[in-house]
This record gives C-alpha cells, sequence and structure tokens, in this order.
C-alpha cells in the first residue's frame, strides 16, 4: 500500500481515515474537521500553532482547524481521523484534552508504528491500527471544550439523531457556515 519509512513518503487510505508517511511539509490550515496526531520519525519537529512556536516535539495531536506549520524539514507521520470514522469523538476528546502539548511517545515507538503502516491492508487493519494508538497513547482525561469545538459536536450529534452521515464534506462547510471565525471562513473572506 505503499513504500516503507525508510525510503520515502506514503499515503494509506482507510474509511474516513488516512496515515501520510512524509518527507515534505505539508503547512498550513487544517481546513477540515479532522484530527491530525503527528509523529517525528528522525528529528523532534519545530511547529508553529496559531503563531505560537514549539520547539522539540517528538508527538503531538492537533484539533480541527488548528493553523500549524512546521518551521523546518522533518519525516514524520502524520494520522488524520474524519468525523465520520467510529473512533473521532475519542480522538477528539485527545485532542481537546492534549492541546498543543507534546505526547509523551518513545523514538523508538514511534519507528514501530511508523513500520506498521505498510502492513495496513485493509480498512479493519486501518481500524485496529488507530484503536491501537489510541488506546496506547490517547488518554484524553478532561478535554477542554471551546465553544467553536463544541459547537462541532453538537452538530455531530445533531447528524446522529437525523441519521446523517458525518462526513468531512458535509460537516465542515455547514460548521464554518454557522460558526463564524473558523479558518476556512477567514481564509474565504481574504480572497
Amino acid at each position: 500500500m505503499g513504500e516503507s519509512p525508510d525510503s520515502g513518503s506514503a499515503l494509506v487510505l482507510g474509511r474516513d481515515c488516512f496515515v501520510v508517511l512524509a518527507q515534505a511539509l505539508p503547512n498550513g490550515v487544517n481546513a477540515r474537521p479532522g484530527v491530525t496526531v503527528l509523529l517525528a520519525l528522525d528529528e523532534a519537529m519545530d511547529l508553529d500553532f496559531d503563531g505560537r512556536r514549539q520547539s522539540g516535539l517528538r508527538a503531538v495531536v492537533v484539533a480541527p482547524g488548528c493553523r500549524r506549520r512546521f518551521l523546518r524539514t522533518c519525516r514524520h507521520v502524520s494520522v488524520t481521523v474524519e468525523p465520520g470514522h467510529r473512533l473521532y469523538r475519542s480522538f477528539l476528546a485527545w485532542s481537546l484534552a492534549q492541546g498543543q502539548t507534546a505526547l509523551d511517545i518513545s523514538t523508538e515507538t514511534i519507528s514501530e508504528l511508523a513500520g506498521t503502516v505498510d502492513l495496513l491492508s485493509s480498512t479493519s487493519d486501518m481500524d485496529r491500527w488507530l484503536q491501537d494508538l489510541l488506546a496506547r497513547f490517547g488518554r484524553a482525561g478532561q478535554a477542554q471544550i471551546n465553544d467553536k469545538l463544541q459547537a462541532l459536536l453538537d452538530q455531530l450529534n445533531r447528524m446522529e439523531v437525523l441519521g446523517t452521515p458525518a462526513q468531512a464534506e458535509s460537516v465542515w462547510p455547514a460548521f464554518t457556515a454557522l460558526y463564524p471565525g473558523s479558518p476556512q471562513k477567514t481564509e474565504n473572506k481574504a480572497r
């Protein structure tokens, strides 16, 4: 399903989730409702989150809509879970509780996780891999729900009650239209 982490970049797609073994820098706004976990493969990451610089990160979980930018080249694994995935709410709670605080994941464990990405050959493999990541490191604790992300959870709850599938393509445009100040709304105004 892709190249090994030692030979280059790779992309593995699951249902409402994806994993990227990245050599390049995916800078910019996370203009989707996905929760992203970034894991440094070699050197620690130096990132800018919404204008706040954080250096020496081995691993971090990023909430939806957070502006993030790599400050230097860094091989890494990027794991994104979208609203339609059954683990999305757990990943969202993890991101809200963690903020941009470094995750306690060793270099060896990150290499082990990256090394198993090429073995993901089915949706169920990917789901088990995400479940393992969450079970091992996603100690959410008490989530710090802010108004914007509470509105996103409320929207997901309404969609669930109505039986509407929670796909990124339907969730994020509706959310950004209803909630002023989201990154996508801001970008559209700037055009």
